[in-house]
């Protein structure tokens, strides 16, 4: 064993470009590794050092079930707090509010029409005791919640509890109702008790006031006390069964006693978590669930105790999105490890025939040779691991002061390298290094001793074998079938597609590659010789008998490249339908949350900048479905909702008519006519996207029913009328303010405003809808709104499930088409820029491949190169022959690539609606050639400049010396 170690040292320290090229690329490989997983293992650590809870003094959680903001029933809450088993519980109600001042929060990257605000400082406003602020302290009064925004803000959460969940951090715990009332009528702000972390972001201590608004106004808190934090809801999933949602505690909650809490809410609450301490006596008896299961599952509530949270914290600690990602950084690149090793090993085998037969005739036998091989790929491997960790390492305590803004610091700098760091980059280095031994070993086995007096098999022109071709082709058809192959169940098809289908496709472009090569170089052969002022046959030579160095090459560069294709192809396939459609009209205005009333619209008519023939008071409510109609309880994405969001115009003036206001366009055998004539009629017809028929299965003349908000009771059905296409509803909707009592949904239902009016109980006008002259101006038109709206203030409006408060302000929100369209495609931007990262980390990687074929070419045929220079070629034609041998490297990598991005996003894009959150919009096949061919020039560019120091050495190499070497062996 010591002298195969010896003899694998031996061939690195003789070939020193190749080794460090080679150790450099694998040192790279780990270290992306590492930065990579690194953020996982440090979370783990958190955990590890900073167990959570929840329950806290309490024995166990009472949580409600179901969806669409369950509740607990007062009744079970009664029979609970009767029982003898029961020493106390405490019940807490959450209401949405917001902590943001209006108009000064910058857009980043959304419409500046449908932005909120900078956070408010906490000092700031009218300290009034809760009452209703109306911004007479000139600091902005704080605008009600809205939903669907990317950022959610706090919770006010009404609690009813003797003791605090957690321990207490500083001042101390809320006071009974009784007392809330008697402060009350004391003091000018709401008491409260914040989390440790919210506090922090708000920077208020113990004493401190700082402003909030909700749908019943703006108010004014004060700050009694600061609880320790509980976990994330997020890392408590596991306790939700398949399609359940429950209510859980939240850190960033504010809690206020009950009645302050329904102060803010507008109206009566109802508690959607509880928690409960337990007699002593009940307490080792342990089967109190058991007692109460049955009351609970009718009840829809669920009980949990400290074994199932911490069981769902251990569960959640695994972070299966950071996992995946670890999982996934390591797979990705120890392909590419695997490919540059095998690269690097290839070429050393066949430089080494000659030495190889020697060996074989004077002392060793075929298992010793194959050592060899395996034990310089298993050095290869160590230097990659061990260096990988240190840059890694050095690439984390770098990275924050390379990415930090003033006034913040990168995540990264809390990165740590620990076990799975360890682990994972050992196995990418050590794996792929062993795995890409193995051919080259093998073929080193086969070398005869005879094979000393032979030509090396450098020299020898190598032919395709046709057998790899086929069976390239029959993996490629795996991946199609599975996604497009119809009425194969959806669990069955994920797991197919995950398990076998990208696993064949990616073997099936891994075989393409030598045929790529050669099909390239077919191609582009002529015109990149013409370029480079060399003769076609001369550079189709030498890259035909570097065959499979060369294909070994393209695969190396192919991984990262092919990841960049694919994501540019399927982002921008899946974009094509968030993007606004024609149908929308320049502007929507939200006027929240009172609103105007029907008379007030002659003034709105009246402003500067709205078009008075195509404005339109807009009924929006936001209903449950009656039925799970979308299989949201199964798996949730942007369109499996359990809710839909209404809109109510007038059918003639927003639907019918040559110049409608929304132009839409009907589809699957819809007549527009008669659907629109059934909206007129003023019965509950309505007309659906096309995407939510798909996924309820809805077709023209089907019922289908809806819960008010304000009616938890009743059922309301729609007829649908007509099928509709609605491109870009979703990030409408999100951005506009519509979806009132959920932060998502399954589709805008449109309808006649009369009937929209009538099911749901409005009878302000919230919502505006108009197109804009030419010389409109935003902010006049907003300050206009405004303006109308004040004369409203003291009048009632109602919140749905609450009753009816006095308005204070209106705040005015407008959502233009224009800013939508460049808020969705800043989004996109940002979020393939990090989808790119690792891929363009891989290309910079694998350049040192490309460096590394280029050296290996030139020293491989140095006596060649010597002969051609001795018999009249020049050292420009000699170095372009280089540039030319990996430009065609660039090029055929650049071909094979855009391959299997073409062929992956189309398969892709597909899976998407079965698998991504954002899947069941639709997509439409798009090849952005811009983005493209910028990855395309990259890989060129990095390909020349690989080449280029090889390239110059051989100008600056005499002919002589070169002839001096004599034939590689």
């Amino acid at each position: 064993m010591m002298m195969t170690c010896k003899l694998a040292w031996a061939n690195m320290v003789r070939n020193p470009v190749r080794a460090i090229l080679t150790a450099s690329a694998m040192v790279a490989s780990a270290a992306i590794v590492a930065w990579m997983v690194a953020g996982y293992d440090s979370i783990l650590a958190e955990t590890a050092d900073k167990p959570e809870d929840v329950i806290g003094r309490y024995d166990l959680l009472l949580s409600a079930s179901g969806s669409f903001k369950p509740t607990i029933s007062s009744q079970i809450i009664e029979r609970l707090n009767a029982s003898p088993s029961v020493h106390t519980i405490a019940t807490f109600a959450p209401v949405d509010v917001n902590l943001q001042a209006e108009g000064q929060r910058p857009d980043n990257g959304r419409p500046r029409g449908a932005t909120r605000s900078e956070r408010r400082k906490p000092d700031g406003g009218r300290h009034d005791g809760g009452r209703p602020d109306d911004g007479a302290s000139g600091a902005a009064p704080i605008a009600p919640p809205t939903y669907g925004l990317p950022t959610r803000g706090a919770v006010v959460v009404a609690c009813k509890a003797e003791i605090p969940p957690l321990a207490m951090d500083s001042g101390r715990w809320l006071d009974s109702d009784a007392q809330a009332l008697a402060v009350a009528s004391t003091t000018r702000a709401i008491p409260c008790v914040l989390g440790e972390a919210l506090a922090k972001r708000l920077g208020v201590q113990v004493g401190k006031r700082f402003p909030l608004g909700s749908s019943a106004g703006s108010f004014t808190l004060q700050v009694q006390g600061i609880m320790g934090d509980g976990p994330n809801p997020r890392k408590l999933h596991t306790l939700a069964a398949k399609g359940e949602q429950l209510v859980l505690p939240r850190p960033d909650s504010i809690f206020v006693s009950w009645i302050d809490g329904e102060r803010i809410a507008g109206g009566p609450l109802q508690a959607s978590y509880a928690l409960i301490m337990l007699t002593d006596q009940q307490r080792q008896s342990s089967n109190f669930a058991t007692i109460w299961r049955e009351q609970l599952d009718a009840a829809q509530a669920r009980l949990f105790n400290d074994d199932d949270v911490a069981q769902a914290l251990r569960a959640g600690d695994s972070h299966s999105h950071l996992r995946m990602q670890a999982y996934s950084a390591t797979g990705i690149t120890m392909l590419v490890s695997f490919f540059i090793i095998f690269s690097s090993l290839s070429m050393g085998v066949e430089e080494r025939v000659r030495h190889f037969a020697i060996l074989r005739a004077v002392a060793l036998a075929r298992s010793q040779l194959a050592k060899v091989v395996l034990v310089e790929g298993l050095f290869y491997g160590l230097i990659g691991w061990l260096g990988g960790l240190i840059s890694g390492r050095l690439l984390l305590l770098w990275l924050p002061s390379l990415t930090s803004e003033s006034g913040r610091n990168s995540t990264a700098a809390d990165w740590h390298i620990g076990f799975w760091t360890i682990f994972l980059t050992g196995f990418c280095a050590l794996a792929g290094s062993l795995a890409a031994s193995l051919y080259p070993a093998w073929r080193a086995t086969r070398v005869k001793p005879l094979d000393a007096i032979t030509p090396p098999l450098a020299t020898r022109q190598r032919a395709l074998p046709g057998r790899l071709l086929l069976l390239a082709v029959i993996l490629l058809t795996v991946n199609p079938l599975i996604v497009f192959l119809p009425g194969m169940p959806e669990e069955l098809r994920i797991r197919l597609y995950g398990f076998a289908g990208c696993p064949a496709m990616t073997l099936a472009f891994v075989l393409l590659a030598p045929a790529m090569y050669s099909l390239t170089q077919r191609l582009f052969a002529g015109p990149l010789a013409r370029l480079l002022c060399l003769q076609p046959p001369f550079l189709v030579s030498q890259c035909r008998a570097n065959l499979w160095r060369g294909a070994g090459t393209v695969m190396a560069i192919s991984v990262g490249l092919g990841l960049y294709m694919t994501a540019i192809i399927w982002s921008a396939s899946m974009l094509k339908p968030f993007l606004p459609g024609d149908w929308l009209p320049d502007m929507f205005a939200t006027i929240i949350p009172g609103g105007l009333k029907d008379d007030d619209m002659g003034a709105v008519l009246a402003i500067t900048g709205i078009d008075s023939e195509r404005c339109l008071p807009v009924a929006v409510e936001q209903a449950q479905l009656a039925k799970d109609l979308t299989g949201s309880r199964q798996r949730q994405n942007v369109v499996r909702q359990d809710n839909v969001v209404f809109f109510g115009l007038d059918s003639t003036r927003a639907y019918a008519g040559d110049a409608p206001l929304l132009p839409f366009s009907f589809s699957r055998g819809s007549n527009p006519q008669k659907a629109i004539a059934d909206l007129r009629s003023g019965t509950n017809a309505c007309l659906i996207p096309r995407h939510f028929a798909d996924s309820a299965q809805l077709a023209i003349g089907d019922i289908f029913a809806v819960i008010p908000p304000d009616a938890p009771t009743t059922l309301v059905e729609y007829r649908v009328a007509g099928i509709i296409d609605l491109k870009g509803w979703h990030w409408f909707s999100k951005f506009s303010g519509t979806r009132r009592h959920s932060a998502r949904t399954a589709a805008m239902i449109f309808a006649d405003s009369r009937s929209v009016r009538r099911d749901f109980n409005l009878s302000r006008v919230n919502y505006l809808w108009f197109d804009i002259q030419s010389n409109a101006d935003q902010q006049q038109i907003a300050k206009a709104l405004e303006r109308i709206a004040s004369g409203n203030a003291g009048q009632l409006y109602h919140i749905p499930g609450r009753g009816d408060v006095p308005s204070q302000r209106d705040f005015i929100r407008l959502t233009s088409t224009t800013d939508l369209r460049q808020s969705i495609l800043s989004r996109t931007e940002t979020i393939v820029a990090g989808m790119l990262r690792l891929p363009m980390l891989l290309l910079l990687v694998t350049a040192l491949a490309v460096a590394n074929t280029a050296a290996a070419a030139l020293r491989s045929r140095r006596w060649e190169m010597g002969v051609m220079r001795a018999v009249g070629l020049s050292g420009g034609a000699m170095a372009r022959l280089i540039l030319g041998e990996a430009l065609m490297i660039g090029l055929a990598a650049s071909v094979l690539s855009l391959s299997f991005g073409i062929f992956s996003g189309l398969c892709s894009a597909q899976m998407a609606t079965h698998l991504s959150f954002f899947g069941g919009m639709g997509w439409n096949l798009a090849l952005p050639w811009l983005k493209l061919g910028k990855g395309l020039a990259i890989t060129l560019g990095l390909s020349f400049a690989a080449a280029l120091i090889p390239a110059l050495c051989v100008i600056r190499t005499w002919p002589l010396a070169l002839l001096q070497d004599g034939p590689k062996d």
